[in-house]
């Protein structure tokens, strides 16, 4: 049996290793990349590794075409498989030669994704830059942040923090709080996929990733978006802090 690897590309992961390992073993490296455009890992952007890349062009992304997604790959065998995939696994004779789908982009759609990729470079330099400043804002609270390698760069299509243990009351209680502010947030994901309905007859109910589950009841998404201004995230940044030290006050009085 040929097993095929998989892992996700919004931080760009250990992509050498990966690759070293699927060489030892003949596996081809497979990569959901579905946030990683604006990505670079050692210098090279997303889609300069592994077998194939795929893509996500959903509404969220830094390169959008309002639905849909890009699978991309350097083996021109391979290439002209998907294409065939793509279109109910069509030849040009119209003999169906694979299991496929429709699949096609509209025009309008690639028009779209065209004039987004114009901007990509710059979008992805703009969120870089709010990361630092929410980094720098939030450098004197109990919070980590994801931690990128040197000469690699993320999308930072959202903008994670985990809240540590100094943080008495739960997640769920900033998040609750920030919205009554008029600030957005969100408990993404929440909950991890062992944990959801479809997903436990795959699993047993009594089974527990403490790892997973820790960091998903602590983990919280502040808002990101090209034109958040640094007065926006000071502000943010203020809230949290008095959430923070109001916890830690309220909690002492008890």
């Amino acid at each position: 049996m040929r097993f095929w690897s998989l892992t996700f590309l919004v931080i760009p992961p250990p992509l050498s290793d990966l690759e070293s390992f699927c060489e030892r073993h003949g596996l081809p490296l497979i990569l959901d990349a579905a946030h990683a455009f604006g990505t670079s890992y050692q210098g090279k952007p997303a889609g300069s590794h592994g077998k194939i890349h795929v893509f996500s062009t959903s509404a969220t992304k830094l390169l959008c075409t309002g639905e849909g997604g890009i699978v991309a790959t350097h083996d021109s065998a391979l290439a002209k498989v998907l294409e065939s995939m793509r279109e109910y696994g069509h030849a040009e004779n119209y003999e169906t030669h694979y299991q496929g789908l429709n699949g096609r982009m509209s025009e309008f759609q690639g028009a779209l994704g065209i004039e987004a990729l114009a901007l990509l470079e710059e979008h992805a330099k703009r969120r870089n830059k709010i990361a630092e400043g929410y980094k720098k804002a939030l450098s004197h609270l109990p919070i980590a942040f994801q931690e990128i390698e040197p000469q690699s760069r993320s999308s930072y299509k959202d903008f994670a923090i985990l809240l540590l243990d100094d943080w008495v009351i739960s997640r769920d209680d900033v998040s609750s709080t920030l919205e009554s502010e008029g600030i957005p947030n969100r408990k993404y994901f929440s909950p991890p996929l062992h944990q959801q309905e479809f997903f436990l007859r795959y699993a047993s109910r009594s089974q527990t990733l403490p790892n997973t589950e820790r960091i998903c009841q602590r983990i919280l998404c502040l808002p990101i978006f090209y034109d958040l201004k640094e007065s926006q995230i000071e502000q943010i940044a203020q809230v949290l802090t008095r959430i923070f030290h109001q916890q830690k006050t309220t909690v002492g009085q008890q």
